[in-house]
């Protein structure tokens, strides 16, 4: 298959190559069992250390398309490594091709499995994926006669168009010719003719299925006629979202919504739910104090006096992801999610049902409406949620009461110094006056694509959150955020009785710089070490603040 597309960037980046690992080994064990989850989560494990040259052969690219494919391998790490590779291999081919690209069948099959399975996050990347989609809608549009490959590879775009939220930026001409495809599709769903796949894939590489009236009402109707009937990809496109919007009016309400703050982070999230997810990482179950151990970075004898079941409240839960996770790895525990947003309990409530989770229940409420939770809970992870408030510290206070004396609180709050690409370009984005919505957002990307705004926050394209609607306007046009530095942080702990007992979350390579520039603080407790660290390595909470809190037992009284 051939392409042409426009030049990339000058100043987008692949990715740097780290240091050659065990590929070797690891493919030798697939080799063995090719299809095996765990062998295929260990080949993924070995490609931070893998060099996309040297890796580079068939039986590599094979092996990653069956690891694209697996559900339990963790997105973050392979879809960026499988969005760095492919940008690498096809823009080594335009260079050659003086911008004509042809792509060999075994590069397009990986392609195809990373479009069906995960998100491109790769600038340099995005425009061959785009050039790909209109050479399709061409196709289609003039009825063009194409290979299983191309209609595979149109059905992957679709997929990932869903995943990414029809980002990507649409000609006019695009959309001129994305009218006759939808017309072709209505037309023969309407004369109870096969619908063709090309358009139909072609169409959903554009548009979503599920605001289609004609495509909503037929899917239905397969979907009537047998779920396993229904092909999968208009179950994810269409019907997936078809069962959300029957389950909005029956998720239990907890709370009202009544502060101006949550009423508007609401509408955000109701338009655009937070993140669109479909692989979850395997965790193997564990009892509560491992749980702490494994997740908050707890030492035993912090661990010690915790019950071995618990109650837990994830407060704000988004499209349940988190919580979901955590229903699965913690045994003998009692999960209640709640959020702002119906529409994300209502993706969260499909996946748990999908997934047979038992010990989660999903509420709608405020944070700041919690009232009669008193010391309900042993546990409660607010992770990326508290900076989103009006005041933040009046939903800490509410956490802390609705967490029982001794009990754990896990928070997630963004640093000032981390985020400076982030809060520099949130200014901007109200200077210029970009919309917060699909259109304004794609402005935003043409104009950063095309280098006007490159410069200033180069390192923002490195976010996976850059390619993705909903995740985009989390991060840079986002309605409420504030950020802090770890001396608000220990100040917010102190008044709120939460003693600090270390980040979670941290690569060990941070962890281990920090013991050895900081030897004077083995627990990792000082934040006020942990700030000159910061200053020292400004992105080290790149991500977020993730802190691990015990609130104050209550203390022992003598008796008289």
């Amino acid at each position: 298959m051939s392409i042409h597309t426009r030049p990339i960037p000058s100043r987008a980046r692949v990715g740097a190559k780290p240091p050659r690992g065990s590929v070797s080994a690891a493919l030798a064990a697939l080799d063995r069992a090719p299809s095996d989850p765990a062998a295929l989560r260990a080949f993924v494990a070995t490609l931070a250390k893998a060099d996309m040259e040297r890796a580079r052969s068939a039986r590599f690219e094979a092996a990653l398309a069956r690891a694209l494919a697996e559900p339990s391998v963790c997105n973050l790490t392979i879809q960026s490594f499988a969005s760095a590779y492919l940008a690498g291999r096809f823009m080594a081919a335009a260079d050659k091709a003086d911008g004509k690209v042809d792509v060999p069948p075994g590069l397009l099959n990986l392609t195809i499995a990373h479009l069906y399975h995960r998100l491109n996050v790769s600038l340099a990347l995005e425009p061959f994926l785009i050039a790909f989609r209109r050479d399709l809608l061409e196709a289609a549009r003039d009825g063009r006669a194409v290979s299983a490959q191309q209609i595979a590879l149109a059905e992957a775009l679709a997929r990932h168009s869903f995943t990414c939220e029809y980002i990507w930026l649409e000609a006019e001409a695009e959309t001129a010719a994305l009218e006759t495809v939808q017309h072709q599709v209505e037309t023969a769903i309407a004369q109870g003719a096969d619908v063709p796949a090309l358009p139909l894939f072609v169409l959903g590489a554009y548009r979503p299925l599920d605001r289609i009236p004609a495509l909503r009402a037929w899917v239905a109707l397969q979907a009537a006629q047998g779920l396993e009937r229904l092909d999968p990809t208009l179950r994810l496109l269409v019907f997936d979202r078809l069962q959300e919007e029957a389950l909005i009016p029956r998720i239990e309400t907890l709370t009202a919504i009544e502060d101006a703050t949550s009423a508007a982070v609401q509408a955000q999230y109701e338009e655009n739910p937070y993140p669109r997810w479909r692989h979850l990482g395997r965790r193997t179950p564990v009892d509560f104090k491992t749980y702490l151990s494994r997740e908050l970075a707890l030492a035993p004898a912090l661990t010690a006096s915790a019950p071995a079941q618990a109650r837990v409240l994830v407060a704000g839960c988004g499209t349940g992801q988190h919580p979901i996770s955590l229903a699965l790895s913690l045994t003998g525990a009692t999960v209640l999610a709640i959020d702002l947003s119906r529409a994300s309990l209502a993706y969260a409530s499909r996946e748990a049902r999908a997934r047979g989770v038992e010990n989660l229940g999903f509420a709608h409420a405020d944070i700041l409406k919690l009232d009669g939770l008193e010391d309900a809970f042993e546990l409660i992870e607010a992770m990326g949620v508290l900076h989103h408030m009006r005041d933040p510290e009046a939903g800490l206070a509410v956490l802390v009461k609705a967490l029982r004396p001794g009990g754990f609180l896990r928070l997630g709050l963004y640093s000032r110094l981390a985020r400076r690409a982030v809060i520099a370009m949130r200014s901007r984005i109200a200077t210029v006056g970009y919309r917060p919505d699909l259109e304004g957002m794609r402005a935003f990307r043409r104009d950063f694509f095309l280098d006007r705004l490159y410069a200033e926050a180069p390192e923002l394209c490195s976010f996976r959150d850059f390619y993705a609607t909903s995740e985009l306007r989390d991060l840079i046009f986002h309605v409420q955020e504030r950020d802090y530095t770890t001396s608000e942080l220990a100040e917010m702990l102190d008044r709120n009785g939460l003693e600090f007992l270390g980040f979670s979350g941290l690569d060990a390579d941070i962890m281990q710089r920090y013991r050895a520039e900081t030897p004077d603080d083995p627990t990792g407790t000082d934040l006020a070490a942990w700030g000159r660290f910061e200053d020292r390595h400004p992105e080290t909470f790149r991500g977020m603040y993730r802190l691990s809190c015990r609130k104050a037992a209550p203390s022992a009284v003598s008796p008289a």
